[in-house]
């Protein structure tokens, strides 16, 4: 089944042989099975649980799948270029050949582990989200704190949950009064260190000042502000009256535009620390 059987396993129970992956197609083709070992190699039961997270990932794969467009039908011993023009596979390099593949198959596992993600995300939301409203009504109790943050452990202490919402950042028109405020007032600090006399070091806390100061003021490719280095000024306390003036202005520009949720997984570990299961990719 080419593809299909690369990336749609759907692992089943009743009909479906134990310790079975059911394999099918959007074409109409028929189903298959193939054994699929489950188990660890020291021996060590499977995790509790594993099988229905396994049988939820299996179908979340599959709608993806069945999400792809239709590829053109390419006959055999060609391949289409970015034009849409069919090129024999004999005229192709072995390089870009090999490119071809390497790309495609990335670039589909990266597609699934999105819709993974996605998935797990707007689930684990959900889940939680009923899990709280279940408690509230047949138990009188509470989960979770008033803005929304919940953290969820399993019974043996060995797994950790947080829903965390955290409040969205941005700045208004006050910004750019408070960018021109502390730009005079670098520049005042700086003609009194000339003043009192240059060198090295002098030129040193010049360079770091206006690093500070640059790093808080420079826009993304998007043009926004990055709000941690802008609130990083708000905690520098300085005994300078125009320094007070900018950052009254940096705080009244800070607007809360809305609010972001996040999932976090923690697994303990030694001395009982919860340490963090990363699930975004630059942190894997």
């Amino acid at each position: 089944m080419g593809l299909v059987t690369d990336v749609l396993a759907v692992l089943r129970g009743g009909a479906t042989p134990a310790g079975a992956v059911e394999i099918e197609d959007q074409e109409g083709r028929e189903p298959g099975f193939v054994a699929v070992d489950l188990g660890r190699p020291d021996g060590r039961p499977t995790p509790v649980g594993i099988l229905a997270v396994v049988d939820r990932m299996a179908d979340t794969i599959a709608e993806a799948v069945v999400g792809l467009p239709a590829g053109e039908e390419i006959p055999d011993g060609w391949m289409m270029d970015a034009a849409g023009r069919l090129v024999r596979l004999a005229n192709v390099r072995e390089a870009d050949r090999l490119q071809d593949e390497v790309a495609r198959s990335l670039a589909l596992e990266g597609l699934l582990l999105h819709e993974l993600l996605k998935d797990y995300k707007a689930r684990s939301l959900g889940d939680m989200a009923d899990l709280a409203a279940t408690v509230a009504k047949e138990y009188q109790a509470v989960i979770g704190g008033k803005r929304g943050n919940m953290t969820l452990t399993t019974f043996d202490g060995l797994w950790k949950v947080q829903r965390t919402y955290r409040d969205v950042i941005s700045f208004g028109v006050e910004i750019q009064a408070a960018k021109q405020l502390v730009g005079e007032c670098f520049e005042a600090w700086v003609a009194r260190l000339r003043a009192n006399g240059g060198g090295p070091e002098v030129d040193a806390i010049v360079g770091n000042i206006e690093a500070v100061i640059d790093r808080a003021f420079v826009a993304n490719k998007k043009g926004d502000l990055r709000t941690g280095p802008v609130l990083e000024l708000l905690r520098t306390e300085i005994d300078d009256p125009r320094w007070q003036t900018a950052m009254d202005a940096l705080s009244e520009s800070i607007e809360v535009s809305g609010s972001a949720v996040y999932v976090r997984v923690y697994r303990r570990g030694e001395a009982d620390q919860y340490l963090p299961i990363p699930i975004d990719l630059a942190s894997v």
